[in-house]
């Protein structure tokens, strides 16, 4: 469930969604995929930019996705499908909206731990990526042992790669603390992040996640 309120304040802008829901929404892409139940792209080709009547599929190929559920981080594998222009020929990949291009983590999860980090005054790193104060273990799909644990650099880049999400934004309406960065430039970043939180949130119904200007 998205909870939406007043722009005055962009950091309450923010995702609840139960593991057991994002992990239903993996399962009915895996089972609609496996039984082409699946539509044709009615966006405009990613290459020419142009309107195609009908792509033609290219490849389905598997994708391993990553969903924290309390302290753990369970592994699923999905498909993306890739689809082929008839007119310039060229390929590119649908993804479904609870994905991002190279990222194995969940869109959700990503928005929902950065967020958490850059409305809080005091959490650093280090304590975000715990639960309730323990780490959280990667479980292994076939041995069902952890053997690692979530790192803070993660969430370091989950913020990075957000932030380069959004082009441009509007003046900030609120302020980011000052224990979150030490230069004008990691503060930009942590900006950028926030505002590209919020359209996520507006917009993660769109299988098409480019780069988003506000």
């Amino acid at each position: 469930m998205i909870l939406l309120t007043s722009d005055e304040n962009i950091l309450s802008w923010r995702i609840e969604m139960e593991s057991s829901a994002i992990e239903g929404m993996i399962r009915d892409h895996t089972e609609a995929v496996e039984k082409g139940n699946f539509s044709m792209p009615t966006c405009c080709c990613h290459q020419c930019h142009k309107k195609v009547d009908g792509y033609k599929l290219h490849e389905c190929r598997k994708r391993q996705l990553r969903v924290f559920h309390n302290d753990i981080i369970k592994v699923f594998i999905t498909f993306l499908l890739r689809w082929k222009c008839p007119l310039c020929q060229s390929t590119f990949t649908e993804y479904p909206s609870f994905i991002l291009p190279h990222k194995r983590f969940v869109l959700f999860d990503m928005c929902r731990l950065s967020q958490q980090y850059i409305e809080s005054e005091t959490a650093n790193y280090r304590d975000t990526v715990k639960c309730n104060g323990s780490e959280i273990g990667y479980i292994d799909p076939v041995s069902g042992l952890c053997e690692r644990f979530l790192s803070h650099s993660t969430l370091y880049r989950f913020i990075e790669y957000l932030a380069n999400l959004c082009l441009s934004f509007r003046v900030s309406t609120f302020s980011i603390s000052s224990r979150k960065y030490r230069t004008s430039t990691r503060k930009l970043t942590l900006i950028q992040a926030v505002f590209a939180i919020k359209n996520i949130l507006k917009n993660f119904i769109s299988p098409d996640f480019g780069t988003y200007s506000f």
